[in-house]
């Protein structure tokens, strides 16, 4: 990613996100770590559309990253 936004800690995780210059709102990346074990979790935006997050268990997404996807 080109350009990146200030890192957030947003409860037990850190928050971070970044975007393909001059196309923030069409592609863009979040990235958010459970500070407690560590586990990674990403949501990527093609053509203006979060897809799924990638979690290897989907049913523990934390809500940093939902409020993260909301925020665009």
């Amino acid at each position: 990613m080109q350009v990146e936004t200030p890192i957030e800690k947003d409860g037990d995780t850190i928050v971070m996100r970044g975007c393909m210059a001059h196309s923030c709102t069409i592609e863009e990346a979040i990235l958010v770590i459970d500070l407690n074990d560590g586990t990674p979790y990403v949501a990527l935006k093609f053509n203006s559309k979060f897809r799924t997050p990638f979690a290897a268990d989907r049913s523990r997404i934390p809500q940093s990253l939902r409020r993260a996807i909301r925020q665009e």
